[in-house]
């Protein structure tokens, strides 16, 4: 088991009906304190270490998405 971590996501969401569709768009952003936060470790053979793998720090994300009906 890893260590405990912190992250902070946060997110907006709007979604708007038309007559034959309905419109969304959504902007989030993941990590935004940007915590170096581990991933996986793994041992190096070749220098005889143990080494970590960190996740993606801070990660804007747009989408926009049509659904039709």
């Amino acid at each position: 088991k890893g260590k405990d971590y912190f992250r902070l996501d946060v997110g907006a969401y709007y979604k708007w009906n038309r007559k034959r569709s309905t419109h969304s768009i959504l902007f989030e952003v993941q990590n935004i304190t940007n915590n170096q936060n581990p991933f996986a470790s793994y041992f190096d053979e070749r220098n005889g270490k143990i080494k970590t793998i960190y996740q993606m720090g801070f990660f804007p994300n747009f989408s926009y998405r049509i659904d039709f009906n």
